[in-house]
């Protein structure tokens, strides 16, 4: 594990600033959670070529939808799913979790593209998307639980078919859909309501 040697290398400036990108990470309760969730993304952002989370694009093809506001929009609506469940069915979910994975879920971003259009690293085109975030989710400290939901998120109907092990992990998945599939509809492009959207290409 690599997790107390790289957290150690986190400056209280970049903490402060990936706290003031990501101000939702004050939501989880373990303070030791919040080290390691700022310390993921501040490993990756000394990785890549980006200075901020927002600097990065959350899509390739899609101007101005940064990575920041993106992880935010996707924490919103977990957030408020895990609300809904609970209010009308009272059905409770492990919120720190879902929350902590709803944080990192797209963390490895910033090394698999580079520039404001989005264009892959090499890092990008060798690993599927969202691989190494589950990964370093453990190098991190963080539970088996969030990175399989992190590993696994990009790798769902109508692409690929996946027995979900976590109901956080069917919550982040629609989260994540139903943030940026009415901004891909807006761009003109394919939502995952559409058949363009059923199958995607591993190179």
């Amino acid at each position: 594990m690599i997790c107390m040697a790289v957290m150690s290398k986190v400056t209280e400036a970049k903490a402060r600033e990936i706290r003031e990108e990501l101000p939702e990470i004050s939501l989880l309760q373990s303070t030791e959670t919040q080290d390691k969730i700022i310390a993921l993304w501040s490993s990756f952002l000394r990785e890549s070529s980006y200075a901020r989370i927002g600097d990065a694009p959350a899509f390739p093809g899609l101007p101005g939808y940064d990575l920041a506001r993106h992880t935010r929009h996707v924490i919103k609506n977990c957030l408020a799913m895990a609300d809904t469940m609970k209010e009308f069915w009272d059905i409770d979910c492990d919120r720190e979790a879902l929350l902590a994975a709803a944080l990192v879920h797209d963390a490895s971003k910033l090394v698999e593209y580079t520039g404001t259009e989005g264009k892959k690293t090499e890092i990008g085109k060798a690993l599927l998307h969202a691989q190494l975030a589950g990964v370093r989710c453990l190098d991190f400290g963080l539970s088996p639980k969030v990175a399989n939901i992190v590993s696994y998120h990009p790798y769902t109907p109508p692409h690929v078919h996946v027995r979900p092990q976590y109901i956080e992990f069917v919550m982040l998945t629609w989260a994540d859909l139903a943030a940026v599939d009415p901004i891909f509809m807006l761009a003109g492009k394919a939502t995952h309501l559409e058949f363009a959207k059923r199958f995607f290409e591993i190179e």
